[in-house]
């Protein structure tokens, strides 16, 4: 995820602040899965392989979005962070939606893995949407770079 995300933004700044987000996805849905009582094995451990994708995206977008405002001439962290919000939070909520729509059918499956993997999902939309919206854009706005 750390060489998507320097190569998307080209920015080690973002990289870092995106790695911390992403990180902080995976720690929560892990404890939440824990504490429903869960055990880490086998299933567990596809469905978190798959988690750190669903974690990646939507993280990356914003992180984009906001090097990508960087670099436009005299634009300010708070500027570059309304930017991304402006252009990439809306297909950001939108995709978390969809995604969380889609996994609610799954919770319903008769076979445990279609469940679980239900369950992740939903609460990886859930998290992933939050904390990319709210926390790594508010990393971006207080300390972010200002030349992308």
């Amino acid at each position: 995820s750390a060489v998507t995300t320097l190569v998307s933004t080209q920015n080690i700044v973002i990289m870092l602040y995106s790695i911390f987000a992403i990180l902080t996805i995976l720690v929560v849905v892990v404890s939440s899965i824990v504490s429903l009582g869960w055990t880490l094995g086998f299933l567990e451990g596809i469905c978190l392989v798959i988690l750190i994708g669903l974690s990646v995206d939507y993280v990356i977008h914003i992180g984009h979005a906001y090097a990508h405002a960087a670099r436009q001439s005299g634009a300010t962290r708070e500027e570059s962070a309304r930017h991304a919000i402006a252009t990439m939070g809306f297909p950001v909520l939108s995709a978390a939606f969809t995604t969380l729509i889609a996994a609610l059918f799954l919770l319903n499956a008769t076979i445990v893995f279609f469940t679980k993997f239900g369950i992740v999902t939903v609460l990886s939309s859930i998290y992933s949407s939050f904390v990319s919206v709210v926390l790594f854009v508010a990393l971006l706005a207080a300390a972010g770079p200002t030349n992308g």
